[in-house]
C-alpha cells in the first residue's frame, strides 16, 4: 500500500468539484444556523410568559435542537457514505447529493456506531461501578480504540453492500484487515490521525477570525475535511479488494 500516494489522493479529492464541496458547506452552514434558531425562537416566545412554561419552552428547544443537529449530523455522514461507495466503484468521480439517500445512509451509519460502541461502554461502566473507576475507564479507551478500528471498515462494507447486516459481521471485518495487513493499518492510523490534528489545530485557529473565520470553517474546512476523510477511508478498504482480487 503506498500510503503517501492514498493520501495524496485524498487531499485533492475534495478539490475535483468545487460546487459539490460548497454545497455541502452550505448543508453544515443552514445546520448550524437551523439548530441555533430554536434559541432565538424560546427567548421571543419566553418573554412573556410563567417560569414553570418557560423551563417547559426550554427542554422543548433542546429537544428540537437535537433533532435539527442529529439530522444534519445524519445528512453529512451519510454523504460521507457515499464518497467512500463511489471511491469503490468509480474512483474518479464525486458523487452527487442526494439528500434523501445520504440521510438514511446516514441514519443506518449512526445505528452501526451504537451497536459497535456499546460493548466498550457497557463493558467499562460494570467494571467502574463493581471494581475501579480508573480500571473502567482504561478498559473504556482500549476497548473503544479497537471498536474504531473495526467501526472503520465496517462503515466501508456498510458503504460497499448498503447492508447494516454485511457491515455488522466482525469476522468479516477482522478478515478485511487482515487482508489490508496490521501493519499498513497501522501506518494509515498514525499518518490519517497526524492529519487530523493538523488540520483541527489550523481550523481553530481560523475559526478564531471573528464572522469570516467562522464562515471559512462551515463553508470551506468542515465539508473538505468530511470528503478528505471519506476518501482516505475508502481508498484504504479498496487495499483489501486490490488483494483479493490480486
Amino acid at each position: 500500500m503506498n500510503v503517501t500516494g492514498l493520501f495524496k489522493d485524498s487531499f485533492t479529492y475534495p478539490l475535483r468539484d468545487s460546487n459539490k464541496l460548497l454545497f455541502l458547506g452550505a448543508v453544515f452552514i443552514v445546520g448550524g444556523l437551523l439548530t441555533i434558531l430554536p434559541v432565538f425562537i424560546s427567548g421571543v416566545l419566553g418573554i412573556n410568559i410563567a417560569l414553570n412554561q418557560q423551563f417547559l419552552l426550554a427542554i422543548i428547544t433542546f429537544i428540537v435542537m437535537g433533532i435539527i443537529l442529529f439530522l444534519t449530523s445524519a445528512i453529512i455522514s451519510g454523504y460521507g457514505i457515499s464518497v467512500i461507495r463511489k471511491t469503490l466503484f468509480n474512483p474518479d468521480k464525486v458523487p452527487s447529493f442526494d439528500l434523501v439517500k445520504n440521510l438514511v445512509s446516514g441514519l443506518k451509519l449512526a445505528i452501526l456506531s451504537v451497536v459497535y460502541y456499546l460493548i466498550p461502554v457497557a463493558i467499562s461502566l460494570l467494571l467502574s461501578y463493581f471494581v475501579n473507576f480508573s480500571i473502567g475507564f482504561i478498559v473504556w479507551i482500549l476497548l473503544s480504540t479497537i471498536a474504531t478500528l473495526l467501526l472503520i471498515v465496517a462503515t466501508s462494507r456498510l458503504a460497499e453492500t448498503n447492508s447494516l447486516k454485511e457491515a455488522l459481521k466482525i469476522d468479516e471485518v477482522f478478515k478485511d484487515i487482515s487482508k489490508i495487513g496490521i501493519a499498513n493499518y497501522i501506518v494509515w492510523i498514525i499518518i490519517y490521525l497526524s492529519i487530523g490534528i493538523i488540520i483541527s489545530f489550523i481550523t481553530f485557529i481560523i475559526m478564531f477570525i471573528p464572522i469570516i473565520g467562522v464562515i471559512i470553517g462551515f463553508l470551506a474546512i468542515m465539508p473538505f475535511i468530511t470528503m478528505f476523510s471519506a476518501r482516505a477511508i475508502g481508498l484504504l478498504y479498496n487495499e483489501s479488494k486490490l488483494i483479493l482480487n490480486h
